[in-house]
C-alpha cells in the first residue's frame, strides 16, 4: 500500500456500522470502530433518560439515575462510564451541549447584553434609590476632634 491511497474498508464493519447506526439512532464517526452493543444500548438508554429529566442536568444526577434504574454499577466504574457516554454523545452532536449542565467552569466577564433597549430594560427593573444619598448628615471623619 502506498502513502495518499485508502485501504479497503470491510464490508461487515460498514454493515455492522449502518446497524448501530439504525439501532440506536445515534450518529458513530465512521473513521473509528462500531460502536459496542452494550454501549449503543447504554446510549439509547441514557438518552431515554435524559428526555425524562429537567434541563440541565449535571452527569452526576444522571449517573444517580442510570444506577437506580440499573444502568450502571454504583461505583466510580459507573461514573466513569457515564460521563465518558455523555461527553461523547455531546462531541458527536446526539445530545446538545446545553442539555448538561458544567457546574465546574466559573467565568468572570462583565454583563452584556443583546441590544441597548435589553441593557436599559433590565437597569430599570433592577434599579433602587438611595435611600441614604440625600440626608445632611457629615461624612465620617468630617467632624472636628477636641
Amino acid at each position: 500500500m502506498s502513502f495518499g491511497t485508502r485501504p479497503k474498508t470491510n464490508r461487515i464493519a460498514q454493515n455492522q456500522l449502518a446497524t448501530y447506526r439504525q439501532m440506536a439512532d445515534l450518529r458513530v464517526n465512521p473513521t473509528r470502530r462500531p460502536l459496542h452493543k452494550k454501549t449503543v444500548t447504554l446510549r439509547r438508554k441514557l438518552l431515554d433518560l435524559l428526555d425524562t429529566l429537567d434541563k440541565p442536568v449535571t452527569c452526576r444526577q444522571v449517573f444517580y439515575q442510570a444506577s437506580v434504574h440499573g444502568l450502571v454499577n454504583k461505583a466510580e466504574t459507573g461514573y466513569r462510564q457515564v460521563q465518558r457516554q455523555l461527553l461523547e454523545m455531546r462531541r458527536e452532536g446526539v445530545t446538545p451541549y446545553s442539555t448538561i449542565a458544567d457546574n465546574t467552569r466559573w467565568m468572570r466577564k462583565p454583563r452584556t447584553y443583546a441590544s441597548l433597549a435589553d441593557a436599559l430594560e433590565t437597569t430599570a427593573t433592577q434599579y433602587r434609590a438611595s435611600v441614604w444619598s440625600e440626608l445632611d448628615t457629615p461624612k465620617c471623619g468630617a467632624r472636628k476632634m477636641r
